[in-house]
């Protein structure tokens, strides 16, 4: 997380990026504020993972699993979501990475890193799989267990635990949900190679650092959504479906990794001009405005992709329009964010400090409690509420209990955090993105 404004010897930052303004050797640094809207659109981007893969239970088809009461409309939950959050979660990721990249050096940066990213990642993959692999026998067992044959609701969920195989197939070993983290090692590596060699280019280093400049800080900088709107659009063409395509493999997937490198990359240069951030925030309920109807526009245009049958000419129009719908919505929740959150909110800071645990655990939940509600005669919309509930709540209660001032907590955040989320820490506060 950022903190407050202090004071540091600046002898071990590394070279900065073409378009990096250059920090008088001299002079002590000053260390930035913290950036509570950032901070929080990072973590709703984290949180809203319950929601998607809620939404994907209640699709009439096409998910692990799928509830009988579905809920017609819960494609366009999905769609809506999926068009902005992982660009956005990659653009956030950026920006706090280069910031801690030039505050730290190096390797202090690749500790880092490994500590809070590499170990959830291989840690969490290898805890988190067997239980959503048992997550989704649960369900599947409990489609053919039903409550008249089993004494009412309760026994047919008890049948269903005696019945389930709780075998793991470890031949289909997945990153699951933690792709991001897996892809996040990827764009790390190549932030450290590539940053100072791009500042060691002479002539071509100099015109690189012109280019940024112009884009970012000069009037040329309204132009610059338009360029990644063509930008994400090209890089968008080699998917299979609208947006972009999601892979849980342990191999790289190259395109993917392209894909998202351009948010990855705009995120670690706003860092170093990060006086654009006052200009998002002038501008961000135009781009609100903007980002709505392309919001709604890009889902509608991805549910006429699967409603003609995998139109090639719907496909390059939605890829489009999502693109822009993508960035504007980016541009929109970087503004709004910052513009209404200037000091820190305890509740806020809570869920912000509970987000990163939410998005590691809450998978195998999200098949699990709609799966103990198969046989409730409810309206899927209801249900689906429900469910998003009860996982939202499982989740905060187990952070609370269960990480927050424990060593997963450490692992996590950097410390242990009071118990009572409104207390005062007993320790300073830890370094921007921990």
């Amino acid at each position: 997380m950022n903190t407050d404004p202090q004071v540091s010897a600046p002898p071990t930052n590394p070279p900065a990026p073409p378009g990096a303004p250059a920090a008088p050797a001299a002079l002590p640094v000053i260390k930035p504020e913290r950036y509570h809207g950032l901070d929080f659109t990072r973590a709703a981007m984290m949180s809203l993972g319950v929601v998607l893969h809620t939404a994907l239970v209640y699709m009439p088809e096409g998910w692990i699993y799928t509830d009988p009461n579905s809920v017609e409309w819960s494609p366009m939950i999905v769609w809506f979501i999926h068009t902005f959050r992982m660009s956005a979660f990659f653009v956030m990721a950026g920006f706090f990475g280069a910031m801690l990249y030039q505050r730290r050096g190096v390797w202090k940066f690749l500790g880092h890193r490994f500590d809070r990213i590499a170990i959830p990642l291989v840690i969490g993959s290898l805890v988190l799989f067997p239980i959503f692999s048992w997550s989704i026998g649960f369900a599947w067992t409990h489609v053919f267990m039903k409550p008249d044959d089993h004494g009412g609701a309760i026994g047919s969920i008890l049948a269903t635990f005696k019945q389930m195989d709780f075998g793991v197939d470890w031949l289909e070993f997945s990153t699951m949900q933690l792709w991001f983290l897996y892809d996040l090692l990827w764009f790390y590596a190549a932030a450290v190679i590539v940053t100072p060699i791009l500042t060691r280019l002479g002539p071509v280093s100099r015109l690189l650092d012109a280019f940024v400049k112009v884009m970012l800080t000069s009037p040329a900088r309204f132009a610059t959504p338009v360029l990644l709107i063509g930008l994400s659009f090209l890089l968008m063409l080699p998917m299979k479906e609208p947006g972009i395509d999601t892979s849980d493999s342990w191999y790289p997937t190259w395109h993917l990794l392209l894909a998202y490198s351009l948010p990855f990359g705009v995120g670690w240069l706003v860092w170093y001009h990060r006086s654009v951030i006052k200009e998002i925030e002038r501008w961000c309920w135009v781009f609100l405005i903007l980002a709505i109807p392309l919001l709604l526009l890009a889902t509608f245009s991805t549910l006429g992709w699967y409603a003609s049958e995998e139109n090639p000419g719907v496909m390059l129009f939605a890829q489009l329009v999502s693109a822009a719908a993508s960035w504007t919505t980016i541009l929109a929740l970087a503004g709004c964010s910052e513009r209404l959150l200037k000091r820190e909110r305890p509740l806020i800071r809570y869920l912000v400090d509970a987000s990163y645990w939410i998005y590691l655990a809450h998978m195998p939940l999200t098949i699990f409690v709609p799966a103990l509600f198969r046989y409730w005669d409810a309206p899927g919309l209801l249900k689906m509420i429900v469910s998003i509930t009860i996982t939202t709540i499982i989740l905060i209660l187990s952070y609370h209990l269960l990480v927050r001032h424990t060593a997963i907590g450490l692992v996590l955040s950097g410390r242990r955090y009071p118990v009572w989320p409104f207390s005062r820490a007993t320790h300073p506060e830890p370094p921007p993105t921990e």
